[in-house]
């Protein structure tokens, strides 16, 4: 089977398989609205957010620099730390990734989705790690203020194509940017990292979109393998990605942000469970969920569905507090979020 690579038209990145943005014509489903811009917008800023915000306080795992006063280990760890980012462990590397330490996923701090839960880290303890590993350039997954503190180390920075000149205008030194294209891999030590495909799109206003590719990132241990997804909708790719890569120990896919709208781009809590049976994952952990507010359903919606519908498929899906490590001799199942 080829391997599928994003088309390049005019200087734009596109899915394989189409995808329909917000705006757009499009086809719609039975019984469901006519989804316009205007009308998810107006949804979004004038409906009642009380079921769209936690109404309490709910536990988070505060980390700081001296629990990581240590090599990082070469077995599986990993510790989920709010919506993507995700801190991980692997043949002796440290990966952060993801990783959106401030308050609001936004342009400004000034306005924007902002944090139910303060950072489980603060960007000042955030441990020495070997390599930030981005998924594409939006304001939840990559954050300006967290990657200007990380650019002051040696760290390295796995990106998909485009994004080097972002990351560069922030202060990272050029030569620690390695930029990938969809199935291009490089070795990181003992692990082989592979971008590969997501659908999705790029871009961090409204008028630069399409200009940097997005990916999920396989990272391949030599016996331990994990399935990043950052952000997509439902898509043949992960079929694929199994064949070419075999099956996770640990699938990292993305539940929450769903609408309507959005198929094509942001999977819900079944169609990501779905993707993590497609992988082969052994154990899924749910992210994308409980930290900010970016589409119409309640906030615990995702998460609740997923553990329906993981207790009737018998799915092995853990649901660490944020900040807390994954204990994966007896996987935490515990549902923290409720009041």
């Amino acid at each position: 089977m080829p391997k599928s690579k994003p088309h390049f038209i005019n200087g734009k990145f596109r899915n394989i398989q189409h995808v329909n943005m917000l705006g757009e014509k499009r086809v719609q489903l039975p019984n469901e609205e006519n989804y316009s811009s205007g009308n998810v917008m107006w949804q979004f800023f004038m409906a009642d957010k009380k079921l769209r915000t936690p109404q309490h306080h709910f536990p988070v795992h505060q980390l700081t620099s001296s629990q990581f006063q240590y090599s990082p280990s070469h077995t599986l760890r990993a510790w989920w730390l709010g919506h993507s980012s995700t801190l991980l462990e692997l043949g002796g590397r440290r990966y952060l990734l993801d990783p959106v330490f401030c308050k609001r996923a936004s342009f400004t701090q000034l306005i924007g989705p902002k944090r139910f839960h303060p950072s489980p880290v603060e960007i000042r303890d955030i441990p020495q790690v070997d390599a930030v590993i981005l998924s594409h350039d939006h304001y939840d997954h990559t954050d300006y203020h967290t990657i200007k503190i990380l650019s002051k180390s040696n760290t390295l920075f796995y990106v998909p194509l485009g994004m080097k000149k972002i990351l560069e205008s922030w202060g990272c030194k050029p030569n620690n940017i390695i930029e990938l294209n969809w199935w291009d891999e490089i070795l990181d030590g003992p692990n082989r990292l592979v971008a590969t495909p997501a659908r999705h799109f790029s871009g961090r206003s409204l008028f630069n979109r399409f200009e940097t590719l997005w990916c999920s990132w396989s990272i391949l241990g030599n016996d331990q393998s994990v399935f990043y997804c950052g952000d997509s909708g439902r898509m043949d790719g992960f079929q694929e990605i199994r064949d070419e890569l075999g099956t996770f120990d640990l699938t990292i896919m993305p539940i929450g942000a769903y609408h309507p709208a959005w198929r094509d781009i942001h999977t819900n809590a079944e169609e990501a469970h779905d993707a993590h049976i497609t992988l082969g994952g052994k154990v899924m952990l749910p992210v994308h969920w409980g930290t900010f507010d970016l589409a119409l359903h309640p906030w615990d919606e995702p998460i609740e569905h997923l553990l329906e519908l993981a207790g009737k498929a018998n799915t092995t899906i853990t649901t660490p507090q944020i900040g807390e490590e994954i204990n994966f001799e007896n996987l935490q199942r515990s549902p923290w979020w409720r009041k």
